[in-house]
């Protein structure tokens, strides 16, 4: 292989792995206290379904990147969007902002 051709392939896998899958697809999984209520979170192909034990309600979150090093989750509803936003990438803890700004703690089981 040429020097040329393995500088590029290298540039390729570091873009590929900082940039474009910055989580595993495990990292956003298990069970998170969200206020008073059990969420169950499980990937589902490039997505991540929440279901919520008292709500009984199901929704699908999508990775949207990070902001002054929170890790944010937000679901596809355009104003009516809900979103986790973790206090760094080990996804442990942080804040769910739900419809009209209310918010609740979040804090991994």
């Amino acid at each position: 292989m040429k020097p040329q051709s393995t500088f590029y392939s290298i540039s390729v896998v570091f873009f590929l792995m900082f940039g474009v899958l910055p989580l595993r697809s495990d990292d956003f999984e298990g069970i998170y206290k969200v206020g008073n209520d059990d969420c169950r979170v499980k990937p589902i192909r490039m997505a991540f379904e929440v279901f919520c034990k008292k709500t009984k309600k199901k929704e699908i979150y999508f990775y949207q990147g990070e902001e002054n090093n929170n890790v944010i989750f937000k679901t596809d509803d355009g104003d009516l969007s809900t979103r986790f936003i973790f206090d760094d990438s080990s996804l442990k803890s942080g804040v769910f902002i739900g419809i009209g700004g209310s918010s609740l703690k979040v804090k991994k089981k």
